[in-house]
């Protein structure tokens, strides 16, 4: 390996943990649906969804528990914000591992100039920050898929089918259609059928035979939960719209985030890379393009399905986040070679990293600095608690309209300090706490979003409450923290006002502007404590 390689190595390696420690926490999902549920693993508590019912069971604990293995043995030893970081920094460290296999099999199988270029892209790359170190089934695919394409160039065929079964039937089934091109070459190019038949045998019976009895043993009955998931998305009366709707500009507006000009590049990349390859031109021409050019028969089909469903999530699309970087990559470098002077290539290829960065880092940066509060608030009140003897163990703390930005059970000391959601103008189903058993049907869940009046507590119990200055008050969500007679602040950071802000600066970090009162507006994020408890 180059000097040059390794360095970019190195840089890539620094923003992954760097990832690990100030990453947000994008999406409640990530919070109720997967932090918590590994809360119960470990401590036999925590918020639970309908989705892990027994009734409805669309979710697998295997995927859980994998995640748990490293924790386990530190459960009773570190506080547990010290295991939500350290769960991160693995997953940062495992994605290092994974995009490392696969840029290295770029610069085997195609170029290595074009691994310098997707090393780079891949490094600075927004989505990637905010995908790689997220505990979410769609970055777990996003690693396996990663692994199943880097394999498959490499003609390790066997592993290459076994990583996109793991990605399928362990993290998220959807991403079975990502395998298509690699099942198209391997039956009906390469005339293999045996071994791929036989490979998807050995994966579902092993993976299946996983699944199926850690998912049985903690839903009490036979459940293969890749099925109901599928079942519930595409069969179910009620389904993923419950939670919203959204446009085809949708996507366009986070791929142009998360990407900026590299997404605009990589729109180029099916006509240059079919033209190069028809026509033969030779100075565009990277070795091995045809497998180059199947591999995208994936991601278009993907961005096919996602894009004309009605439900439309940013997490959806981390899976194709590496192979867009590597199509990006590649446009950089055809339109470099188009001229013959070295000097215009480094240029051209120059200016598009040094631009593509600016804007990766600056969008990077106002996710850290301005929507991190939530994350911070709950590190203070974590710490605050954690030194406290236990005195009262009914201590609450309670969240009215920003239950959402809870960001797990981890951030609150065990024993000291536990959450209760009060009534706000939200009308959807909330979570509940887990049953010490797991196969016990919980009482008062639904598969249809709506409102379960059991799962509030009452405003006189609260002891702390978690809130968001917005201006914008109610009668069910008042202006606690002017309401001194029975509150007084003790914490608050600044967060991001997204309506009020200019929305370019709102999206993308600037000097002196980002921190001026003219284009951005912050509100304050707080702690309040009860100054006497009503009786």
């Amino acid at each position: 390996m180059s000097y040059l390689s390794t360095c970019l190595l190195l840089f890539l390696s620094f923003l992954r943990i760097f990832s690990s420690l100030y990453n947000i926490i994008n999406d409640c999902d990530e919070t109720f649906n997967y932090w918590e549920p590994l809360h119960y693993i470990l401590f036999s508590q925590g918020l639970q969804t309908w989705e892990y019912s027994p009734v409805y069971a669309i979710r697998s604990y295997l995927y859980i528990i994998l995640h748990a293995i490293p924790l386990y043995p530190l459960r009773y030893y570190v506080s547990k914000i010290v295991l939500f970081y350290f769960l991160r920094v693995c997953l940062a460290v495992f994605s290092i591992l994974v995009e490392s296999y696969f840029i290295n099999s770029v610069r085997r199988r195609f170029s290595t100039s074009l691994s310098h270029t997707l090393t780079f892209v891949l490094a600075v790359n927004t989505g990637m920050f905010i995908s790689t170190t997220a505990f979410l089934p769609s970055t777990f695919a996003l690693q396996f898929v990663t692994l199943a394409y880097t394999a498959w160039w490499n003609t390790n065929l066997k592993l290459s089918v076994f990583c996109i079964a793991i990605s399928a039937l362990i993290g998220w089934p959807f991403s079975a259609a990502l395998g298509l091109p690699i099942a198209i070459d391997i039956i009906f190019i390469q005339r293999r059928f045996r071994l791929f038949a036989f490979m998807s045998a050995v994966s579902l019976l092993i993976i299946g035979s996983a699944l199926i009895c850690v998912d049985s043993y903690y839903f009490g009955r036979l459940v293969f939960a890749p099925m109901n998931i599928i079942l519930y998305n595409i069969f179910s009366k009620s389904g993923p719209t419950l939670y919203g709707t959204e446009p085809v500009t949708y996507y366009l507006l986070n791929l142009l985030l998360n990407f900026n000009i590299v997404f605009l590049i990589s729109l180029l990349y099916l006509p240059i890379i079919s033209i190069s390859y028809i026509l033969n031109i030779k100075s565009l021409i990277i070795k091995n393009s045809n497998i180059l050019l199947l591999s995208s028969l994936g991601p278009c089909i993907w961005l096919l399905i996602f894009f004309s469903q009605p439900h439309k999530e940013e997490r959806f699309l981390y899976p194709i986040y590496p192979l867009l970087s590597l199509y990006g990559s590649v446009v950089i470098h055809y339109l470099a070679n188009i001229f013959r002077n070295t000097r215009v290539r480094q240029l051209i290829t120059a200016l598009s990293l040094i631009i593509y960065s600016l804007l990766s880092l600056s969008r990077i940066s106002i996710l850290v600095t301005g929507y991190r509060a939530p994350i911070v608030l709950y590190s203070l009140i974590h710490y605050s608690f954690e030194d406290i003897p236990v005195s009262d163990p009914n201590t609450v703390l309670c969240v009215g309209r920003e239950w959402y930005r809870f960001p797990s059970n981890f951030f609150l000391p065990s024993g000291k300090i536990t959450l209760g959601f009060m009534k706000s103008e939200f009308r959807g189903q909330l979570p509940q706490k887990f049953n010490i058993d797991s196969r016990e049907i919980p009482e008062h869940m639904n598969d249809m979003n709506l409102e379960e009046l059991t799962s509030y507590t009452a405003y006189n119990n609260c002891d702390f409450i978690v809130d968001i200055d917005t201006g914008d008050n109610s009668l069910l969500e008042p202006d606690f923290i002017n309401n001194t007679q029975e509150w007084k602040l003790i914490y608050s950071y600044p967060f991001l006002d997204k309506i009020n802000s200019h929305r370019i600066f709102r999206a993308f970090y600037l000097p002196f502007i980002s921190s001026s009162d003219t284009y951005v507006t912050y509100r304050q994020y707080y702690l309040l404590g009860r100054v006497h408890k009503n009786n």
